[in-house]
């Protein structure tokens, strides 16, 4: 049996949680009017903007979390 465990991301967790959160909106209906995340140039630049986004509201003290499952 698997276990999922919420914490808080940490900067190390950015770049898993960022693809699972790309990979859950890709085909959601108002991402798909705005971009194509299965075209690998779109992706990347999404990637790096939300990438960001997290990390500013790591470093102002935001607190976030994550589903981890298996580490």
């Amino acid at each position: 049996m698997k276990r999922a465990e919420v914490k808080l991301l940490q900067e190390k967790d950015l770049d898993r949680a960022v693809n699972v959160f790309l990979d859950a909106f890709k085909e959601e209906a108002f991402t798909m009017a705005l971009l194509d995340l299965s075209n690998r140039k779109d992706r990347s630049l999404y990637f790096r903007a939300v990438k960001y986004k997290l990390s500013l509201y790591l470093e102002t003290g935001h607190q976030v979390y994550g589903a981890f499952e298996n580490n």
